[in-house]
């Protein structure tokens, strides 16, 4: 387990990875500190005057202070490990947010199918409403005999009919994968047009083994709530995520080597948030879903469910006032996230909060419209009637902002933005490794984000890793060169939209001719190009370099600038062969891409150039008749008078 790399380069899973080597005893990690130049700093700043006398003494005294008490006191190993936690909390919120964020499948009655082994296969059948109408045990999976798989096969072909099942929820745990090989041949020899969807059941058996389980399904054992809660998940992923503890959901990358407190309370506000952007249906949602809304404590979101429970559904949202410990303050908080299907106001089905009743009634009817159309949904062109929002807004005695925010509620009541998030992939056939062919493309489910990419499930037996390794809108390219190569590069760099490019070059005139051209283009010169670039980039270097300029000197500080795990792509061509220095690289995890420049893509250019999308004229910096294009090649060759291109009238 050689390993070494500089303390500001190292990336922080990197960090995360070698702690947790050091604690479980495989690792020995040390920081080396450049002891010599740190003393030659001290004794500089400590020895004013050259003397035979009290030199030598000060560089003891300067060796003395900085070994026994500057460096023990230094805290580089905490502070890496903080900024580290910090990295991967905030990655393990985007998951979670995510995961949440799931759109619904609703008006499907669901089969959750929990895989195992020898203990069989717990199913559960749901119907649209989340209720459990059935449950039972299968053996299709090993230990098992061909009397056990076709009689697992018999009863689901009758409970299918049954119960009208259009959908089998399959939890990703173990013997998944040979439960979906038993699906796919079941679906193959039934009428009916059944899909499956595997999804990911982290947390399952923390939530069925808790009081909240026991309480919900108190005739069940853990393996029915655990099929039970895998089919909920499908129908409503935030409804039934909230009751596990996000830790559990396990959607991070070294969870347990962080800061608990600060993780769990990281986690804690995106759920929070979620359930908040989404709302909750009062006369439906559980005690856990109702606490994270604004203003509910656990205590109050249990009186609710009581109070729903005792008196039937909530017909109005001013009902709320009469659940014990819930005052006017906390239904101010809470009243615009709690929705009220067919209640007695259309409004208290929207978004729209209780204070702003008046002037939404007011907006309806200036212009033309009734509560009952809110219900009906005859609001889509709301937005379109309104001429002066501001005069609007004055006239209804309400803010300008405050005014579309109804309107837009208005136009789509009660809207669920996970609408708007890709839909969960159906399949009903499966796919082997076997049959992966280079160039296919395929859609997936991904299934975790970490640092340095993300794994996707596409159906086959293993999630595969897409690496963060291609240019996208929140990446940093470098470009060495600024020569013609090297500004043709960047047009084609421009149009992928990166978050910022940096061009690295020594030619004054180059650097001139990009800044009066390109502007928000960042320049630098070789000698600060790595110090530039990492206080530039988000990740510790460039995600992408591009070597344009083809010398031994440039070659070795394309991979110096990229960040781990980072793209380095060699544009230029070199005289000769160019060395990969393994021991200093040693971390790095590159990929490099030595296509050069070749003419695949010449089509493609010039459509783009008759499109305009690829600006070419600013290149050609001299213009020459056929006859003159010898002197056309001297010019270009010598590299004469700020040469870019040269254009050659025929």
């Amino acid at each position: 387990y050689e390993f070494e790399e500089s303390v500001e380069k190292l990336a922080g899973h990197r960090i995360l990875a070698l702690n947790r080597g050091e604690k479980e005893k495989i690792l020995t990690v040390k920081v080396e500190a450049p002891e010599e130049d740190i003393l030659r700093y001290l004794e500089k700043k400590t020895i004013v005057n050259d003397n035979p006398y009290t030199t030598s003494v000060l560089k003891e005294v300067v060796e003395d202070s900085y070994k026994r008490l500057i460096e023990p006191a230094i805290e580089i190993r905490n502070e890496l490990t903080e900024k580290a936690e910090d990295g991967a909390i905030e990655v393990f919120g985007k998951n979670l947010h995510q995961l949440l964020m799931q759109p619904p499948i609703a008006g499907k009655v669901v089969l959750g199918w929990d895989p195992a082994f020898r203990t069989g296969c717990k199913l559960a059948v749901v119907d649209p409403t989340g209720k459990v109408i059935g449950t039972t045990v299968i053996y299709p999976t090993a230990p098992t005999t061909p009397q056990k798989i076709k009689a697992s096969k018999d009863l689901l072909k009758k409970i299918i009919p049954k119960y009208h099942i259009s959908l089998i929820s399959l939890g990703n745990g173990t013997a998944s994968r040979e439960s979906e090989q038993f699906i796919v041949e079941l679906l193959k020899e039934i009428p009916e047009q059944v899909q499956y969807v595997i999804v990911n059941e982290a947390g399952a058996s923390v939530y069925s083994a808790s009081k909240l389980a026991s309480e919900e399904f108190p005739k069940f054992d853990v393996g029915q709530r655990s099929a039970a809660s895998i089919a909920r998940r499908l129908q409503d992923p935030l409804a039934e995520l909230v009751k596990i503890d996000p830790k559990s959901i396990g959607v991070g990358q070294y969870q347990h080597d962080m800061n608990q407190k600060k993780l769990g309370e990281k986690l804690g506000g995106v759920v929070e948030d979620c359930v908040n952007k989404v709302g909750v249906d009062l006369n439906t949602a559980s005690a856990p879903l109702l606490s994270y809304i604004s203003g509910i404590s656990s205590a109050i979101s249990k009186n609710i469910v009581a109070y729903r429970e005792e008196h039937g559904k909530f017909t109005s949202r001013r009902e709320l006032l009469k659940v014990p410990k819930l005052g006017p303050k906390a239904f101010e908080q809470c009243a615009g996230f709690m929705r009220i299907r067919d209640g007695e106001n259309p409004l208290d089905g929207t978004g729209v909060h209780p204070e702003s009743y008046e002037a939404a009634k007011g907006l309806l009817q200036k212009q033309g419209y009734s509560p009952e159309d809110v219900a009906a949904h005859n609001l889509a062109g709301l937005s379109l009637t309104i001429k002066d929002y501001k005069a609007t807004a004055e006239e209804l005695g309400i803010g300008e902002i405050t005014l579309r925010d109804i309107v837009k509620e208005l136009e789509k009541p009660a809207r669920d933005p996970r609408d708007e998030m890709p839909k969960p992939i159906l399949r009903t056939d499966v796919l082997e490794m076997k049959d992966l062919k280079e160039g296919m493309i395929l859609k997936g489910t991904v299934r975790n984000v970490i640092d340095f990419g993300v794994f996707v499930d596409i159906g086959v037996h293993q999630d595969g890793l897409v690496h963060i390794s291609q240019i996208t809108e929140d990446d940093t390219v470098l470009i060495i060169g600024a020569g013609p190569t090297g500004i043709c590069t960047l047009l084609s760099v421009m149009l992928k939209k990166p978050r910022r490019i940096i061009v690295c070059e020594k030619d004054k005139n180059r650097l001139q001719f990009i800044r009066q051209h390109y502007p928000e283009i960042l320049l630098v010169s070789p000698e600060k190009c790595e110090a530039f670039v990492r206080a530039n980039s988000d990740h510790g270097g460039a995600d992408v370099v591009l070597e344009v300029a083809g010398a031994e000197a440039t070659f070795r500080l394309a991979w110096e600038c990229a960040r781990p795990n980072g793209l380095v792509t060699v544009v230029a061509l070199y005289d000769q062969a160019q060395i990969l220095p393994l021991p200093d690289m040693y971390g790095k995890n590159l990929i490099f891409k030595t296509g050069g420049v070749d003419g695949c893509d010449c089509e493609e250019t010039l459509r783009l150039i008759a499109e305009g999308k690829l600006n070419t004229e600013p290149l050609i910096t001299h213009t020459y008749s056929l006859e003159r294009i010898e002197e056309a090649y001297e010019l270009f060759e010598g590299k004469r008078d700020g040469v870019i291109k040269v254009a050659v009238e025929c």
